[in-house]
């Protein structure tokens, strides 16, 4: 029921906007990072930060709301203690936002960051920034597990298993998706 609250509120803010807004990017790639330590909260923060300054272009930079979402989160009960995030974070383009390329965060999946890779634009400095991320992630967390990806959305957790190291959709559950 909470979740059902906070996705309404947000179809309800997102109804408020201008119909002149660009669509929102689609998800193209998602992994999911296992953050067990601040070592790791860092490492993986430091990571973003070093891969956004090596593509150099169009303002992109790093945004880390992780305090102000941490220091939000227990005056809301739309939000069960146990689901609380630890982490996030948005690797955006643009001097003034204009498109996130990366979004990071273990809403309702604590210690388990999902990094969903937008289709950006332009498409190939979008998929260079995303394959040499992955690529370290995969050398820093060898235990890290790709996420299906459903018409640019991942299902939630409850909709998951884990098969040969990567999540997919338990098949009793794939027939409701998107219902």
């Amino acid at each position: 029921m909470r979740r059902i609250l906070i996705v309404a509120a947000l179809l309800f803010t997102s109804a408020c906007v201008p119909v002149e807004q660009p669509a929102k990017p689609r998800t193209v790639v998602a992994i999911e990072v296992p953050l067990k330590s601040r070592q790791d909260h860092d490492d993986l923060l430091a990571m973003l930060h070093r891969h956004a300054a090596a593509d150099g272009q169009d303002g992109i930079h790093v945004d880390d709301a992780t305090k102000a979402w941490v220091d939000f989160l227990p005056h809301t009960e739309a939000i069960a203690p146990e689901d609380r995030g630890t982490i996030f974070v948005g690797v955006w383009r643009g001097s003034n936002d204009d498109m996130q390329e990366i979004g990071v965060s273990d809403l309702f999946h604590p210690g388990r960051a999902w990094l969903t890779f937008a289709r950006g634009e332009p498409a190939e400095r979008s998929t260079r920034l995303r394959e040499g991320l992955l690529a370290e992630i995969r050398v820093r967390w060898p235990e890290a597990k790709t996420l299906p990806v459903m018409e640019g959305v991942i299902p939630p957790p409850e909709r998951l298993e884990v098969v040969d190291g990567a999540y997919r959709i338990i098949p009793s559950r794939a027939a409701n998706y998107g219902r």
